[in-house]
C-alpha cells in the first residue's frame, strides 16, 4: 500500500468516527425533545403532524437553533431535499 492510501484510511477513519459522535449527539436530542412531547426538532412539509401539533411546536422550534448544523452540512457538500423545507 502507497503511504496515499495508509493516510486516506486513517482520515477516513478519524472522520467516520465524527460522524459516528454527530449521530450519536443527534439521537440524544431527538430523545429530550420526544420526552418532552416533541415530534420533531424542526418543521418541513413532509413530517406528519397534525394543525394543532404544529401550533403547540411553533413557539419551541423557534428555540431550536439548527442552521449551525445545516451550514456545517452545506460547507461538507452533503445536502438533502429535505433539509431546511
Amino acid at each position: 500500500m502507497s503511504e496515499l492510501e495508509v493516510d486516506f484510511k486513517q482520515v477516513a477513519k478519524e472522520i467516520n468516527a465524527k460522524i459516528k459522535e454527530a449521530t450519536k449527539a443527534m439521537k440524544e436530542a431527538n430523545a429530550i425533545a420526544k420526552k418532552a412531547g416533541i415530534k420533531s426538532l424542526t418543521y418541513n412539509e413532509y413530517d406528519d403532524l397534525s394543525e394543532e401539533e404544529q401550533e403547540a411546536d411553533e413557539e419551541f422550534w423557534a428555540e431550536i437553533d439548527i442552521y449551525p448544523l445545516f451550514g456545517e452540512l452545506d460547507k461538507a457538500g452533503w445536502q438533502t431535499s429535505s433539509i431546511g423545507c
